[in-house]
């Protein structure tokens, strides 16, 4: 493990709206929209998607535009898989550039003879801007309970997902992996995997994200033949070449990985907990450089708090 060094936070930053250095944010809007929102989506113009679950009424997306002005809440209509199964279970939404609405999740089946069994089917699917016009559905499946994450897509229309999978590998683990589809919804391939995956090596993305270039990063550990030396790495792939940066972050059990965030210029931000034994540590925070190069560590004593998701502004910004 990396040298760090300890700092403690005393307040949190939520960012409510644009304010002066120094100066406390501001409120922009507060709308409420019918039902629990499970996912949020901000594109170019300030326009926000809003996943809602409205319980027995299913699944619907909000549009509200800058202002919190309500643009449309539409029921999202998926089709089902097969006969008699039962309605998606949407986890996340991405915009485009161009405002197409994008999902991801799964859909579950329940075997007819057995009453406490099940089959999840891991599922991306493209709307036309308002919500409606199905434009594909495209199923992925590794094993049984197969479900799709963190969706982001980037400029050219391309879909990325985070897909995890109780379907376990040789070690009895379950697997998670990223995957990349088309502008028209076929599959390309994974991403976030360190070359040395090859021959004996397991791998297991446990986060990734988008950065405003479109490289592609993954977050996660990787384990030898005989499970041991478990190492934590991130990976970068370069969004115009293809080319992938691998950096070891740390193999000594250390540091459980959690969130990665991308950064202007290529680099990113990544999050962790630190462990010694049993016991924690706080949070390890910190900043690469395009070529995998440590800008800086931190780890963070926040007493009972917990970070859910890191981001970084358009200026460098990281906010938790």
């Amino acid at each position: 493990m990396k040298a760090v060094s300890a700092l403690c936070l005393s307040l949190f930053l939520f960012t409510l709206g644009a304010a002066r250095a120094g100066a406390a944010p501001t409120l922009v809007y507060s709308t409420p929209v019918p039902g629990g929102i499970s996912d949020l989506a901000i594109d170019s113009a300030g326009n926000a998607y809003a996943l809602v679950d409205r319980g027995s009424f299913g699944y619907f997306v909000a549009k509200l535009s800058p202002l919190g002005e309500l643009i449309f809440l539409r029921q999202l209509e998926l089709p089902p898989t097969e006969y008699l199964a039962p309605p998606r279970e949407p986890l996340d939404i991405a915009i485009d550039p161009a405002g197409y609405i994008y999902v991801a999740g799964y859909a579950e089946y329940h075997w007819e003879c057995c009453h406490d069994d099940s089959f999840k089917d891991a599922f991306v699917a493209k709307l036309g801007p308002d919500g409606t016009g199905l434009l594909y559905d495209t199923y992925f499946s590794d094993g049984y309970n197969t479900e799709a994450h963190d969706l982001a897509v980037d400029a050219l229309g391309r879909a990325h997902a985070r897909v995890t999978s109780r379907w376990p590998d040789k070690y009895g683990m379950p697997q998670s992996f990223g995957w990349s589809f088309s502008p028209a919804g076929s599959p390309e391939g994974g991403f976030g995997a360190p070359a040395s995956t090859s021959g004996s090596w397991a791998w297991y993305v446990n986060a990734m994200a988008l950065g405003p270039s479109g490289d592609l990063f993954g977050l996660g550990w990787r384990y030898s033949e005989y499970w041991s030396e478990p190492t934590v790495y991130l990976s970068r792939q370069d969004a115009s070449s293809g080319a992938v940066v691998e950096t070891v972050i740390d193999d000594s059990e250390a540091i459980e990985p959690l969130h990665v965030a991308g950064a202007p210029g290529g680099g990113s931000v990544v999050v962790g907990k630190v462990w010694s034994g049993s016991t924690s540590l706080g949070f390890y925070i910190a900043r690469f450089g395009p070529a995998g190069e440590e800008v800086f560590s931190r780890v963070l004593n926040l007493g009972a708090a917990v970070i859910l998701d890191v981001a970084v502004t358009s200026s460098g910004q990281i906010v938790l």
